[in-house]
């Protein structure tokens, strides 16, 4: 679960920096995803 975690979060870091937007909705979207998981 952890691997995946960190995957998502490379993957959003990799998509940020290509289209450069959502970086404050990126961030509330990864900590409900660590909310969920609770981590």
């Amino acid at each position: 679960m952890e691997d995946l975690l960190q995957g998502i979060s490379e993957n959003n870091e990799e998509l940020n920096k290509k289209y450069g937007n959502g970086g404050k909705e990126q961030l509330e979207g990864d900590d409900a995803i660590h909310a969920l998981l609770g981590k």
